[in-house]
């Protein structure tokens, strides 16, 4: 499952990702794994996002996760 809700709203607000992954202290790529749903992802390290980089946010709009669907 991946966070595409949270995806979104890093493109719109034109937000890199290597800034989200230097403010929680992993690399990029980890971060596109979390994001993913391939890693998981730690409440702390989700309030961190929503505090700050999107603090009009709440938690539950921006880490609504949506199931991939397999065949």
């Amino acid at each position: 499952m991946e966070y595409s809700t949270l995806i979104g709203e890093i493109a719109k607000a034109h937000i890199n990702y290597t800034d989200v992954a230097k403010a929680l202290g992993i690399t990029r790529d980890t971060l596109r794994y979390k994001l993913g749903g391939k890693r998981p992802l730690s409440i702390d390290e989700a309030y961190k996002i929503r505090d700050l980089f999107f603090p009009s946010k709440t938690i539950e709009e921006l880490f609504t996760r949506e199931q991939t669907k397999t065949i």
